[in-house]
């Protein structure tokens, strides 16, 4: 892959990446719609990269993680993903009855359990 080459596919990964943050729910759109759209970003975003974001510092400090273990540390970076992608889902949703609806129905724990 020579520069120009290079140069694109990076320039589609960090569109992707850009798209993924900066998806918020518009004023009046209601939930089930922003949620397509944020499910959307996240999916296009995981098809450019090849599958989740690596949080490498993150799962390493995981309960469930255990050095050395393949197994464990693929678990912890889908768990890790899922937890990135929940919180940016709460944090760019504009609703806030619907966020109130979200945070209250569960303790901080619980929800990061439920993810």
């Amino acid at each position: 892959m020579d520069y120009q080459e290079n140069k694109h596919e990076m320039s589609i990964i960090v569109d992707a990446l850009k798209a993924m943050m900066t998806t918020k729910q518009r004023e009046g759109e209601n939930l089930a719609d922003y949620t397509q759209r944020f499910k959307t970003a996240k999916d296009v975003l995981e098809s450019h990269i090849g599958g989740a974001l690596i949080l490498t510092k993150y799962v390493k400090g995981m309960a469930d993680y255990f050095e050395k273990d393949t197994a464990s540390f693929e678990k912890c970076c889908i768990e890790a993903n899922a937890r990135l992608f929940a919180f940016l889902d709460l944090e760019n949703s504009d609703n806030k009855q619907s966020n109130q609806n979200k945070r209250h129905s569960f303790s901080r724990k619980e929800l990061l359990a439920q993810i």
